[in-house]
């Protein structure tokens, strides 16, 4: 397959797990910090794609890219706000151009390498 073939597959997935028209959906898009795709939502993302692609990403760690599932605490967010802190400060940016690059090498890329 080639990889603007590889490219639009992996657009139309995103697409239909997230419910986002692939127009929106660029390569400087981040699926968390723009469409806001968080927690478990964000792991069935990456999973799907590993999946169509068959790409290993066994290690990869989805709460460094979508936050965890934890419950809502308002006393962090109340925290945040006070000190000025945005709440996604820990979230790594992970953008459609590193998704793009894990699929063409088939195995998972770091955000920015």
């Amino acid at each position: 397959m080639s990889d603007s073939q590889d490219f639009e597959k992996l657009i139309s997935l995103i697409s239909d797990l997230v419910g986002v028209d692939p127009s929106k959906l660029h390569e400087g898009s981040s699926l968390f910090h723009d469409f806001g795709v968080a927690g478990d939502d964000g792991a069935e993302v990456l999973q799907a794609i590993a999946n169509e692609f068959e790409i290993d990403i066994g290690d990869v760690d989805g709460a460094r890219y979508f936050g965890s599932e934890a419950p809502y605490n308002p006393f962090y967010h109340l925290q945040c706000f006070l000190k000025g802190k945005r709440l996604d400060h820990d979230i790594v940016r992970l953008e459609i151009s590193d998704l793009v690059k894990t699929v063409k090498t088939r195995k998972w890329c770091e955000p920015g390498s």
